[in-house]
C-alpha cells in the first residue's frame, strides 16, 4: 500500500511539472518537501488527495494555457481528478472551484467545454455534499468524535450563540498555531509527531528555497490579477473549513482555540498563493539554478532520512 501510494505520488508529480506552464521548480520543491514525501508513503487518503490537488491545480492552468485541450481524454481526467477532491476529505473542496478561471473572457472560448467545466464544478458540490451527509450517518468518525468526548451538535449550537466569539477563536487559533504549522508542514515532526531532527537548519533551508523558487522560474508566462485573487479566496476558504472542522470534530465544546491541526492537513492547497507569487517580468535566471534545488532537495531528505533512521534505532 505503502509503495502504490508513492508509486501514484511520482505519477502524478511527473504530470504535473510537465503540464503546469509556469512554477515547474515551484512545483517540483513543493513536492520534495519532507513532509510531502513522507505523507506520500504513509497508508492514508492525505497520501492521495495532496497529489491529485497539485495535479488539478496544474491540470487546470495548463488548460488556461492551451485553450483547445479540453478533448475527450482529458474531460475524463479533469472529470475524475475533481470528483476525486470533491469525494475526498469535505474541507478541500473550494480546490474544485479553481476551474472557475477557465470561464473568464481569456479562457476557454468552446461553449461546449464551458458548459462541461460548470457541470464538473455542480457534480462536485453535489458530491461532496452528499458524502458529508453520508459520512455523518454511516461513518465512524462522527461516532468516535462523540467517543472523545467531543460533541459537534453542541458546539454548532455554541458557534451560533456566539458568532462573533467564534471569530475571535478563529484568529486566536490562527496566531498561536502559525509556528506549530509551519513547523509540521516542513517536516519538523515527522512521523506520530515524535521525530524530531536534530537540527532544524535544513528545514529552514528549505523554506527559503520554497519562498525564492517562484521568482527563479524562468518564464513567460503568469496569472491575471483576478486569478490571483480567486487563488488566494480559495486558499483561505479551505484554511477556514480546516478550523471550522477541527472545532466540530476534534475540540470540546466552547474551547477558547482549535484544537488538533497539523500543518500538513494544509498541503493540498499552500501551493495557490504560491503560484500567485510567479511573475513573467520578475525573476531570476541562472543555468544552475535547477542543479542547486536538485542537490539542496537531495540533502535536506537525506538529513530527515537520517533522523528517522536514528530514532528508529534507539
Amino acid at each position: 500500500a505503502r509503495l502504490l501510494n508513492f508509486i501514484f505520488f511520482l505519477v502524478c508529480g511527473y504530470f504535473a511539472i510537465k503540464l503546469i506552464p509556469f512554477g515547474k521548480l515551484l512545483v517540483f520543491t513543493y513536492m520534495f518537501g519532507s513532509m510531502f514525501i513522507h505523507q506520500a508513503i504513509s497508508i492514508s487518503p492525505d497520501s492521495i488527495i495532496n497529489s491529485i490537488a497539485v495535479l488539478f491545480i496544474a491540470f487546470n492552468l495548463y488548460i488556461l494555457h492551451n485553450k483547445d485541450s479540453l478533448d475527450i481524454k482529458n474531460k475524463i481526467i479533469y472529470f475524475i481528478l475533481a470528483i476525486s477532491i470533491a469525494l475526498s476529505k469535505n474541507v478541500y473542496f473550494p480546490i474544485i472551484a479553481i476551474g472557475l478561471i477557465l470561464l473568464k473572457k481569456n479562457g476557454i472560448k468552446n461553449r461546449k467545454d464551458k458548459i462541461f467545466i460548470i457541470v464538473t464544478i455542480l457534480l462536485g458540490i453535489a458530491c461532496t455534499i452528499f458524502w458529508y451527509f453520508f459520512g455523518t450517518r454511516y461513518n465512524n468518525v462522527y461516532v468516535d468524535s462523540m467517543d472523545f468526548g467531543y460533541n459537534p451538535s453542541a458546539q454548532i449550537q455554541f458557534i451560533l450563540s456566539s458568532p462573533f466569539g467564534f471569530i475571535g477563536i478563529l484568529f486566536k487559533t490562527i496566531a498561536n498555531s502559525i509556528v506549530y504549522w509551519s513547523h509540521t508542514f516542513l517536516g519538523y515532526n515527522m512521523g506520530w509527531l515524535n521525530i524530531l531532527p536534530f537540527t532544524n537548519i535544513h528545514l529552514i533551508i528549505f523554506a527559503l528555497l520554497l519562498i525564492l523558487s517562484p521568482f527563479l522560474d524562468d518564464t513567460k508566462k503568469d496569472l491575471k490579477v483576478f486569478n490571483r485573487i480567486w487563488f488566494l479566496l480559495i486558499t483561505i476558504a479551505v484554511v477556514l473549513l480546516i478550523l471550522v472542522g477541527f472545532y466540530l470534530q476534534a475540540t470540546p465544546v466552547g474551547a477558547p482555540e482549535v484544537e488538533s491541526i497539523q500543518g500538513r492537513y494544509f498541503i493540498p492547497v499552500l501551493l495557490l498563493p504560491l503560484l500567485c507569487l510567479v511573475f513573467k517580468n520578475i525573476n531570476i535566471k541562472s543555468k544552475y539554478t535547477e542543479l542547486i534545488y536538485s542537490l539542496a532537495l537531495c540533502v535536506i531528505n537525506g538529513l530527515q532520512l537520517y533522523t528517522i533512521v536514528t530514532f528508529l534505532l534507539k
